[in-house]
């Protein structure tokens, strides 16, 4: 049941597979999709333009929150079985896996929203594509790697290509880290050796940043759109520019994997069960992140300020995170294991895909224009249909896909 811990068998099944139950994150999950419904719906109707709602604007920590999570569940295995010398699970299997967790839901929404929710032209409400060329890039999650084509679709997958592109970098990447520690070599040394990798992850993805950042990006082209058709607006957004933030999640599920498999790391079993410390942190990072790194709209930040904002970012959701991965119970944890939001975590991938879409809808249905609706009945009602629409998404597509994957995978071995 949502929200219930497991019990003595499951628990230890899920230990056995690398990926213990924690409690709360899939409530986390689901305040980060409520937080990428507040940045979206307030930017349509253009609620953050109104004198003291400048903040909602800065609800995009929910993407930051997103990746941090999926490297944290989509690495413990893999650490699991580096750590203790064991094989890898089947990178086969886990390929999978991955494409029948992401692929139906998205292919299924896309193409309802292209039969029946197009745009009937650039800058209108509703979803854009230009030409065929946009829609065999939207089917094949590659248009993010064109500038021009970037937000056609679903806008908001852009994130989407983010994660089907880390899923396959981490299949190399495991296999380049157990040749670096084999099986053979002790303990300590292959976590050293994840610690020096995870290292090298966020060494890249800062020198990536300062190459599209400071180096090659034009003067002024700093978002993607019609008229910026450089690749660096583009290329900032792709997989190595959020690196870091994935390498977070690695690094905890090294952490937590080590500390529950071999033994406590004291300063991390110290910090994981301090509450009160990390969501003080995450509110008065949230308030700087606000008050001096803020944004209205579509205005953007770059330079110094724009990485300043990106590490404030990382910095917010490791706040977040962290008091859950304790072994101590919690009110925060209480509550975010709660079942209104663990239902809507479960769902949540279906309400990412189409939340956007009702928002679009129902600015059209209100006659508002760009900017300019109402949030107090656009907000609530495009919420209220977009975890309705989640909700057959997870119950048609997403549950019995689920429930059926090994056998699949079983058939298709056989």
């Amino acid at each position: 049941m949502p929200g219930v811990a497991p019990g003595p068998a499951h628990a230890s099944a899920q230990l056995e597979s690398g990926r213990p139950h924690v409690a709360g994150l899939e409530g986390l999950r689901a305040l980060g999709a409520v937080a990428v419904f507040v940045k979206h719906s307030s930017l349509a109707t253009g609620k953050q333009y109104d004198t003291g709602w400048a903040w909602l604007n800065h609800f995009e920590i929910g993407p930051t929150l997103f990746f941090v999570l999926s490297a944290f569940l989509v690495y413990q295995p893999f650490a699991a079985a580096h750590l203790a010398g064991r094989p890898l699970p089947s990178l086969t299997r886990f390929a999978r896996h991955r494409v029948l967790r992401v692929v139906p839901a998205y292919w299924v929404a896309l193409a309802i929203m292209l039969v029946f929710l197009r745009a009937p032209e650039q800058g209108s409400f509703g979803l854009h594509v230009r030409d065929a060329r946009s829609v065999l890039q939207l089917f094949t999650f590659t248009q993010i790697y064109d500038p021009v084509r970037f937000f056609d679709g679903i806008a908001a997958a852009y994130t989407l290509c983010v994660e089907v592109s880390f899923y396959v970098f981490v299949a190399g990447w495991v296999v380049l880290v157990r040749r670096i520690a084999p099986r053979a070599a002790a303990p300590a040394q292959r976590l050293r050796v994840e610690f020096a990798g995870i290292g090298v992850l966020v060494g890249l993805a800062l020198g990536w940043r300062f190459l599209v950042g400071f180096v090659f990006r034009p003067d002024g082209d700093a978002v993607c759109s019609a008229t910026s058709t450089h690749w660096t607006c583009a290329a900032a957004n792709w997989l190595p520019g959020y690196l870091a933030y994935f390498a977070l999640g690695m690094l905890l599920a090294v952490l937590v994997v080590w500390t529950r498999g071999h033994g406590p790391i004291t300063a991390f079993d110290r910090a994981s069960d301090r509450t009160v410390p990390w969501l003080v942190l995450a509110g008065g990072v949230f308030w700087l992140y606000s008050a001096r790194y803020g944004t209205r709209g579509l205005d953007s930040r770059t330079g110094i300020d724009g990485e300043v904002r990106h590490l404030l970012n990382g910095l917010i959701v490791l706040a977040a995170i962290v008091p859950l991965l304790g072994r101590r119970r919690s009110r925060y944890r209480s509550l975010l294991a709660g079942r209104p939001l663990v239902y809507l975590g479960v769902v949540s991938y279906g309400f990412y895909l189409w939340h956007q879409a009702f928002i679009d809808r129902l600015m059209i249905w209100t006659d508002a224009r760009p900017f300019d609706g109402s949030f107090a009945v656009v907000a609530p009602t495009a919420f209220a249909l977009a975890v309705a629409a989640a909700a057959v998404s997870h119950r048609a597509i997403e549950e019995p896909i689920r429930r059926r994957r090994d056998g699949l995978l079983v058939g298709a071995r056989t």
